[in-house]
């Protein structure tokens, strides 16, 4: 409903020196009038928009605080609506105590996103523009939130305007020349149609290969460091992050759960977990009860890295044939063979883990040799040679990809449509991969679609 009034605590609700409530919708101006109180005597609406306040916030009975009030008049707020913002001491009750006196106007308390989600109503935001906000907030790194922030600022909405300006027009043209073909129309042949194609075509491609890094900068890698048990892999959890935080010893199968903590690589966040040490069979039914978690974790859709853990001190046994030949057929993920204890003498089939996996990386967790070549394969990746450019147009979420991959599939589609002359079926495919571009920016999405993406804001965002 965007009728109606609404307002929440938008800091961390706690002791702090200022906490702010947000309140939304027309009407608010003079509701918030019969609580707050300015020191000159004035009213609240006789001062200009964006005009900051002091006075005091009252209810029925007494006193509640002092606060500093600004007003924002629509369209010119975050929403588009009017709005009032409210600046009251921080400490835990008395911010109850003042949004209390707020709601008590007859105005609702706000669900989570809903301030973004009328920013995003009232043409404020685009739908890209909101997710990046989301993303800011949610960021575990501080590339994530330079990337996010750039996004927010509409790089990516920018973007996706131009392409879907250039397929309008293509869409244009292509209907022209079937409806007036006896017309001397420029640019509608069917060479200077298909070079336009491959340029959009080309466009989505490159937008495309942007979704691995802004998806790993902004959100993270999740990642699971697998192998048998006592191979090193609590060892090198603690490596990554720089930190004692798994416990080491040479008895086998003493991690029974599941270790969860953050390490930065270049930059880019590895969201860690450090499993059970996976072997065909234990009479430790805790033991068993980890390794389920484990094989779990390994194989969730989630998962987008696995270290894959070979002890080169010992030869290749059934358990570490169990775990090639189960990362074997995975392409889903990116898999690393990691070989630990360099500094005993090798025993292992490299060759064998190699020509099943891939090319391995060597590490001892004792001294530290080889954990800088991990990290630069796991950069090169997920990201490349070097971090994109805050400002550059990227992908970040799995809806944007998805989206642009169906928008994809139909300019190709529509290109194969063109060279075998049926133009008239190039439009109307071409009609369906632009209804699907525009979709990054929620022009068209479906409404369940949108209430999925606000539902992940906090509330007073």
């Amino acid at each position: 409903m965007l009728n109606d009034m609404i307002a929440a605590i938008s800091t961390p609700i706690g002791k702090g020196g200022v906490a702010l409530i947000r309140v939304s919708g027309n009407g608010c101006h003079t509701a918030v009038e019969k609580i707050f109180f300015p020191i000159s005597k004035k009213r609240l609406t006789d001062y200009s928009p964006r005009f900051a306040v002091y006075g005091e916030i009252r209810d029925a009975r007494s006193l509640i605080d002092t606060a500093i009030v600004t007003r924002f008049s629509s369209p010119h707020s975050f929403t588009g609506e009017d709005m009032v913002e409210i600046s009251c001491h921080g400490g835990y009750v008395v911010s109850s105590m003042v949004l209390e006196a707020v709601l008590s106007l007859g105005i609702r308390m706000a669900e989570a996103g809903e301030f973004t989600r009328r920013a995003f109503i009232n043409d404020k935001l685009s739908l890209t523009e909101a997710e990046a906000i989301g993303d800011v907030l949610s960021a575990v790194s501080r590339e994530g939130v330079r990337l996010s922030s750039s996004q927010a600022s509409g790089v990516l909405s920018a973007r996706m305007k131009e392409i879907t300006d250039k397929l309008t027009s293509l869409i244009s043209s292509i209907y022209a020349y079937i409806d007036y073909p006896d017309e001397d129309l420029e640019d509608v042949d069917d060479e200077t149609l298909g070079i336009t194609l491959d340029g959009l075509i080309g466009e989505c491609e490159t937008l495309l290969s942007t979704y691995r890094a802004g998806n790993a900068i902004t959100h993270g890698i999740p990642t699971v460091i697998v192998g048998k048990p006592n191979v090193g892999k609590s060892s090198l959890f603690n490596s990554l992050i720089r930190e004692d935080r798994a416990i080491v010893t040479d008895i086998p199968g003493t991690t029974r759960d599941m270790l969860e903590y953050t390490a930065d690589v270049k930059g880019v966040t590895l969201r860690l977990t450090d499993t059970a040490g996976l072997r065909e069979s234990t009479e430790d039914a805790i033991e068993e009860m980890g390794m389920n978690i484990a094989r779990a974790r390994l194989f969730s859709p989630e998962t987008s890295l696995v270290l894959a853990l070979f002890d080169l001190s010992r030869e290749l046994d059934g358990d570490d044939e169990r775990l090639i030949e189960a990362l074997e057929g995975v392409t889903d993920k990116t898999v690393i063979p990691v070989y630990t204890k360099c500094d005993l003498e090798t025993r292992l089939d490299v060759d064998a883990v190699e020509g099943a996996l891939g090319k391995g990386v060597t590490v001892s967790s004792r001294d530290g040799q080889g954990l800088e070549a991990l990290e630069e394969r796991i950069f090169s990746a997920f990201i490349g040679e070097e971090l994109p450019q805050p400002e550059s147009p990227m992908l970040t979420g799995v809806r944007q990809r998805s989206v642009v991959e169906r928008g994809l599939d139909g300019l190709r589609q529509a290109k194969a449509e063109l060279e075998t002359g049926f133009k008239d079926m190039t439009g109307m495919t071409l009609e369906s991969a632009l209804a699907s571009l525009l979709e990054v920016d929620a022009r068209g999405v479906g409404e369940h679609i949108v209430d999925e993406i606000f539902s992940k804001f906090c509330v007073g965002k």
